[in-house]
């Protein structure tokens, strides 16, 4: 299980990508995150190799995307 912190509020839209057990900080305070959400993959045919070289990126779109990164 790989667990990621939620961006529930983007003052600029920036787009960011986390991976592994990076975080997200804010000096100033303006970057609103939870605690931490847990996204469960779930693909028998295709198990995630590695979790430590997976991410999951939100797309200006608004979706989720997962990839693995090497």
């Amino acid at each position: 299980m790989i667990i990621f912190s939620s961006v529930v509020h983007f003052k600029n839209y920036i787009l960011i990508h986390l991976t592994g057990n990076q975080t997200l900080t804010s000096p100033d305070g303006d970057l609103k995150t939870v605690k931490s959400t847990v996204v469960w993959v779930a693909n028998r045919e295709h198990p995630v190799p590695n979790p430590s070289l997976s991410g999951l990126r939100l797309l200006e779109d608004g979706n989720l995307y997962g990839q693995l990164i090497r």
